[in-house]
């Protein structure tokens, strides 16, 4: 995938004169799984259809004017069962180690490239949908719009991926949250995922987005609001890694 792209400085594995011959010198880039070791940015090819996906999850939209739904999410939240979840991301923050491989993988899943598709055999590769023949000319510009709508302010679709990733592996679930355009003070649409600690619901059964931490502190200097609330007409999905005990 490229990451490690660079080549290091070739290290010759003969001895040098007068001294002792050695084991073979493994350079670093030997070391390093052949998964990451792609250098040629057009080499890499989506696999079929049918393929098993390491990174899966399950995914339900939230209804936002549900006012039962959103005592049942108070509930799951305020749930003893679900305070690993709180311990997870200290865990995250703490050890060194965890927090190094879970943003190794969160970037690699940032790499993936979203495309419109057409299944025409689980057998195969999805084709482009623009490369489909007559194919609807009018679903084709609809799928390739709604694609380019998932947009996220924090990175755009690769920092989509990578929040998504990340939160899936040390809390086994996210939400999947769109914030309209405003169009009166210019703030365009926005895709975001938000962890299990940004989303919150009031008394009310409203929906609102804590801010991430730095956009919260600016919002308490400029003595503005330091939530945002959610539209009823938006967009909300849970995601989430199905536990094999409670699926």
């Amino acid at each position: 995938m490229g990451i490690f792209s660079k080549e290091p400085a070739s290290t010759p594995n003969r001895p040098q004169q007068g001294l002792r011959a050695s084991a073979p010198v493994t350079t670093p880039q030997q070391s390093i799984p052949q998964v990451f070791l792609n250098t040629n940015p057009n080499a890499a090819q989506p696999a079929v259809y049918s393929t098993p996906r390491p990174l899966t999850a399950a995914a339900a939209q939230i209804k936002l004017g549900d006012r039962n739904e959103a005592d049942m999410f108070r509930q799951r939240r305020s749930a003893g069962s679900s305070m690993w979840q709180t311990e997870a991301w200290e865990y995250y923050d703490a050890i060194g180690e965890i927090k190094y491989a879970f943003n190794l993988v969160a970037s690699v899943v940032s790499r993936v490239r979203l495309y419109a598709a057409v299944v025409s055999n689980p057998a195969e590769t999805p084709s482009p949908i623009r490369n489909v023949e007559n194919y609807d000319q009018r679903l084709i510009a609809a799928s390739e719009r709604a694609l380019a709508r998932l947009d996220s302010a924090y990175g755009g679709q690769a920092g989509l991926l990578r929040d998504a990733a990340l939160n899936l592996q040390v809390t086994g679930e996210c939400y999947l949250s769109q914030i309209p355009a405003r169009p009166g003070n210019g703030t365009p649409e926005s895709w975001d995922i938000r962890s299990i600690d940004e989303l919150t619901t009031d008394g009310k059964g409203n929906y609102l987005i804590t801010p991430r931490r730095e956009l919260k502190v600016a919002a308490a200097s400029a003595n503005k609001p330091g939530v945002i609330p959610i539209p009823k007409g938006a967009f909300v999905g849970r995601i989430w890694k199905a536990h094999p005990r409670f699926s």
